[in-house]
């Protein structure tokens, strides 16, 4: 499970109604000790935003977080704080990726896995092309030189062109 993921899962349940630059800001918020907080001020509520769309990979901001910044039981009290009907509705929204969730374990349970994708975003590198095939690139041949005899246009263009040269050169 990536980071989009979370967010599209947990949002309908712990979001309320924030919007979602708040909403992610609140997801990091939640799991960083006092002394990592002061990192978040250093992003705009935009990048927060395309954190959760996927925009932007979340890889920097992890970095910054992990591992000295994190705090899993934080996230879980964040989680356990909610209103039951919440909990259970995160058991089930999360089943198929943590089979062993219960209300009794849903903050632990989806504290560690927030955890995890905080941590395997710190650890992800930038991907580069490796070749020319790898950033769809088609080459073109450019020639060396065009003959100034063909006109370069279809021919219906070419009496608005002479028309806007002749406009043009009445102007300079």
């Amino acid at each position: 499970m990536d980071f989009v993921e979370f967010v599209k899962i947990t949002r309908p349940i712990l979001g309320g109604k924030s919007n979602v630059q708040v909403y992610v800001k609140t997801l990091f918020d939640s799991i960083m000790k006092e002394s990592g907080k002061d990192i978040l001020d250093g992003y705009k509520p935009s990048t927060f935003k395309s954190y959760a769309n996927g925009n932007t990979s979340i890889s920097n901001i992890s970095k910054a977080m992990s591992p000295q910044h994190l705090d899993p039981d934080l996230f879980a009290s964040f989680v356990f704080e909610t209103e039951e009907p919440a909990q259970i509705a995160l058991c089930e929204a999360f089943s198929e990726y943590l089979p062993n969730i219960n209300p009794q374990n849903v903050g632990y349970e989806i504290a560690d896995l927030f955890e995890n994708i905080i941590r395997t975003a710190a650890r992800s590198k930038r991907k580069t092309p490796t070749s020319d095939n790898d950033i769809g690139a088609d080459l073109i041949e450019i020639p060396e030189s065009q003959s100034t005899d063909v006109f370069p246009y279809p021919p219906e263009d070419e009496p608005l062109l002479k028309e806007f040269t002749s406009d043009f050169d009445g102007i300079m």
